[in-house]
């Protein structure tokens, strides 16, 4: 009886070493999903200026001096977020950030590459002498976050952001020690340390892949921040009411 214990316990270490080993090793595979449709290849910003700054690849309107900055979330491709410019004011200026390792790049997403991509997006929005307003979504809002740490924007939107990555991480595997397995850990709340810009917060009530809490969490955290939540999922969260809310916040 004793050694079959033994040998149960043996077995279960076994598995548990080899599937946190698993864990890390293929994280990324677990965290970004992109799309690797071309970049280049986008009918809804054909008549957009396509450009590369320093590497980092992005569609870009000139319009008034209000500059909305979007970084998307950990699936698809920047042209996927053709329903989010088409819902805002058309005479604003616009910036549709594409990352490292998506849209038919060969690299692979990581965590450095896509902060390397938001540095050099402010590289370039610092010479626009524009109101730049950031505007992510999931991951992308803490991509945003890491942007407004490095720079002073006028506002910052966010839907569904997570206090940390390592946060939601731990939630779905509690048993591991996700904070030191965790090689692409975005750190949303430490970005946004010190920050006192204007922060609008959207979260669906019914989400399942970030929990209502974690943003529930970052706004306690934060001095000047609105939240707002509707009941609905993670990948449902746009409606005319969340649009109506992004217009009045930017006007």
């Amino acid at each position: 009886m004793k050694t079959k214990m033994i040998t149960t316990i043996i077995i279960l270490l076994v598995f548990y070493v080899a599937y946190g080993l698993f864990l890390y090793f293929f994280q990324k595979s677990f965290i970004y999903f992109p799309s690797q449709s071309s970049f280049y290849e986008c009918p809804f910003f054909s008549q957009d200026e396509i450009r590369e700054y320093n590497g980092t690849r992005f569609y870009f309107r000139e319009g008034n001096n209000k500059l909305i900055v979007v970084y998307h979330g950990n699936a698809g491709r920047a042209c996927n977020r053709a329903h989010f410019i088409s819902s805002i004011d058309p005479s604003y200026s616009y910036l549709i950030v594409e990352y490292s390792g998506y849209g038919g790049d060969s690299d692979l997403p990581s965590k450095k590459n896509i902060l390397q991509d938001v540095k050099n997006i402010v590289s370039f929005t610092q010479d626009l002498d524009k109101e730049v307003y950031l505007f992510g979504e999931s991951i992308g809002s803490s991509v945003a976050s890491y942007h407004a740490s490095l720079d002073k924007p006028e506002g910052l939107i966010m839907i569904a952001p997570f206090h940390s990555l390592a946060s939601v991480a731990n939630s779905q595997f509690p048993i591991y020690p996700v904070r030191l397995l965790l090689t692409q850990n975005y750190d949303t709340s430490n970005y946004l340390k010190g920050y006192e810009g204007r922060v609008l917060i959207f979260h669906g009530t019914s989400d399942r892949t970030v929990p209502p809490r974690e943003s529930e969490k970052l706004a306690e955290e934060l001095s000047n921040v609105q939240r707002v939540t509707y009941d609905r999922a993670h990948n449902n969260l746009y409606s005319d009411e969340l649009f109506e809310e992004v217009r009045g916040f930017i006007r």
